[in-house]
């Protein structure tokens, strides 16, 4: 008699034998896609499922509590972003004018300016985790710097700089 071991170890050997068959193969497949396609076809499962989960997540949303964990997961997925991407450009984490270190108000800067028209041309619309996001996917390109907000300001006045309107005065 067989013990556990060797009955699943022959197993899993006839199954690793069978997958290497290709008309096996074509078989499960089409019998797994047969009978997924046969319940999605019928409207009464089609409409029972839709409406059980529809269900599910208005509960979900109308709950306060899951409201409130899903705010502070995103704050804390933001301010993990925000820290990685600022510590990538300065490691020390300070503005590299004056030195300011509260993470707070330290921002990305264009280090040529026209950080409006280059978002423009992104197609990004805000600020923050948005172009964040867009500086870790192009795996943090050059041209961009760490800077407090205030010498952020100060220098869009220095560098003559439109923000109100959306766009630089400087720019071609």
């Amino acid at each position: 008699m067989l013990t556990h071991e060797e009955r699943c170890a022959r197993m899993r050997e006839r199954h690793h034998r069978n997958m290497l068959d290709p008309a096996y193969r074509e078989k499960r497949r089409t019998a797994a896609h047969f009978n997924y396609a046969r319940r999605m076809a019928q409207p009464s499962y089609r409409q029972k499922y839709a409406e059980k989960h529809k269900v599910n997540r208005q509960r979900r949303l109308q709950d306060e509590s899951v409201k409130t964990r899903y705010r502070a997961y995103n704050v804390r997925q933001h301010e993990r972003l925000k820290r990685e991407v600022l510590q990538h450009y300065s490691p020390e984490l300070k503005c590299v004018r004056c030195g300011f270190t509260d993470l707070r108000a330290l921002t990305i800067d264009h280090i040529n300016g026209h950080g409006t028209e280059h978002k423009r041309k992104l197609g990004i619309s805000r600020s923050g985790s948005h172009f964040y996001r867009w500086l870790r996917t192009n795996n943090y390109p050059q041209g961009f710097q760490v800077l407090c907000m205030n010498c952020q300001f100060i220098k869009r006045v220095e560098n003559d700089e439109d923000f109100r309107r959306g766009r630089d005065k400087s720019a071609p």
